[in-house]
């Protein structure tokens, strides 16, 4: 390198810059520790880093980042308070690529007195592990490419024989499929996501954590690119593949409540357990185990989750949107006579509420408001009826306060629109009136939840035309199908 070491550089200089022997011991040093291939390696890092420094300061912290920190770099970004999730930006794979001299470093006296432990611990508490799984863009296309071998390993597990004496949290048997999910497409992403987990891990029951956090990117990965095709051609609400699918995190402008958002999401659809009140005992709830796809239990303090055998053969049905036809559909229609067949079918209440839609429908040329409020009167009748007939149910009583519920906010609802029609309100008297008169019943949010799934499932047409929702009946052969399972 020419330089000249006691006055400015000159371009015609031939001199050499020299490493005073203090440098070229420290510099030697890192070369045996494997931190530098040699002394020029050295040498052109740190100009490479001064460099950006001096001429894009924005981007000398990616020069510095290409070289992986050592324990000491990494704890003092840390006591410099620098952000867990930048530091994982910043170096991904650490601190776990430290391996147990991390866990012995933070409990070293030195840094004890330092407090750089308990430092560590809060700000990777207020981390969310699923933006690591998000630091990768591919893991829907990986997990696509490696189905095939899912598919191998599956085919050699029998879910039926479990070890009995696991500790296994089952269903409530809510007969309805619940208000949170009007869509069932993140089910078969789920489960794309779980023979994938297995078949990397040859495990047949896997950490449910883990679990749910590659079954929530590979749903929003597919979210990601599914609202961007139907953004550019337009696709109209009720038609949108994407709904269900979790909202897409955006980097320029994060959610500060993004965590509480993925982690109920994830338990709507992928599960979680819950205490029931009546009885004490606990439960597992959610979409996947509504329709008794997968079964969780508790192994040493930690839950883990595998599949049921229809579950497996789920998986193995064949997806349209799989097969790279994003702009299809969601279902096959294989894969809608499965889940008609084997998966609706266990939650009686929903079939004979889908049965109830369809019957009215099938009365009339189009529906519009009018037979909207019908649907829900249909579905109000159902409830009541099923209710007298089955008593003896579990969930008698929470199905009684839906009832309940229902009335009670249908007659506020009449009382608010009686003082509008008959009072001179003041302006916050009614603003109050607005808000009881548009408030939505219990059995009116199991109705737009109920037929957005029959939608989905090809057993009605659905068009909005001027802010009103517009049915028609469907794929006859799969409406025969909930006819057949039709009873009280």
């Amino acid at each position: 390198m020419s330089s000249n070491k006691n006055s400015d550089i000159s371009p015609n200089s031939t001199e050499f810059y020299e490493v005073i022997p203090t440098y070229q011991d420290k510099i030697s040093d890192l070369v045996e520790k494997k931190r530098f291939k040699n002394q020029d390696h050295f040498l052109d890092r740190a100009i490479e880093v001064f460099l950006a420094w001096e001429n894009d300061p924005e981007k000398a912290m990616d020069e510095m980042t290409k070289i992986e920190p050592t324990i000491a770099q990494y704890a003092h970004l840390i006591m410099m308070g620098t952000d867990y999730d930048q530091l994982k930006k910043l170096y991904p794979k650490h601190p776990d690529k430290f391996g147990n001299e991390w866990l012995d470093y933070l409990t070293s006296p030195k840094s004890i007195e330092m407090g750089l432990e308990d430092k560590f611990e809060k700000s990777k508490a207020k981390h969310s592990s699923q933006s690591d799984k998000r630091a990768s863009h591919k893991d829907y296309e990986h997990a696509i490419a490696q189905k095939t071998s899912a598919i191998n390993f599956l085919k050699n597990q029998d879910f039926s024989k479990l070890d009995k004496d696991l500790e296994e949290y089952k269903f409530d048997g809510w007969p309805l499929l619940f208000t949170h999910y009007s869509r069932m497409f993140p089910a078969k992403v789920a489960v794309l996501a779980l023979a994938t987990l297995m078949d990397q891990q040859q495990k047949s029951i896997v950490n449910f954590e883990n679990f749910t956090e590659m079954a929530y990117d590979l749903c929003e990965e597919i979210s990601d690119k599914q609202g961007m095709r139907e953004s550019k051609q337009r696709v109209s609400r009720e038609h949108k593949i994407s709904t269900g699918l979790p909202k897409v995190y955006s980097e320029e402008n994060p959610d500060i409540n993004q965590i509480k958002y993925e982690n109920r999401y994830k338990e709507r659809y992928f599960g979680k357990i819950k205490r029931n009140r009546k009885d004490g005992k606990q439960y597992f709830e959610g979409l996947m185990s509504a329709l008794g796809l997968i079964k969780i239990f508790k192994i040493k303090n930690e839950y883990h989750v595998t599949f049921t055998e229809v579950g497996k053969e789920f998986f193995f049905k064949d997806n349209p949107m799989f097969e790279g036809e994003f702009e299809s559909k969601s279902f096959s229609d294989k894969e809608i006579e499965y889940i008609l067949e084997h998966l609706i079918s266990e939650r009686q209440l929903e079939v004979n509420l889908m049965n109830s839609a369809l019957n009215l429908i099938k009365s009339k040329e189009g529906v519009g408001e009018l037979a909207v409020s019908q649907l829900d009167e249909e579905f109000e009748y159902e409830i009541e009826e099923y209710c007298k007939l089955n008593k003896d149910d579990v969930n008698f009583e929470r199905l009684n306060e839906i009832l309940e519920s229902t009335y009670k906010i249908k007659k506020d609802k009449e009382n608010a629109k009686n003082e509008k029609d008959t009072k001179k309100l003041k302006p916050i008297e009614k603003e109050n009136a607005e808000r009881i008169s548009k408030k939505q019943t219990p059995i009116q949010a199991i109705r737009v939840a109920t037929m957005g799934r029959m939608s989905e499932l090809n057993l009605v047409k659905w068009e909005i035309d001027g802010g009103k929702s517009l049915f028609e009946l469907g794929d006859p052969k799969l409406i025969e199908i909930i006819k057949k399972q039709t009873k009280n």
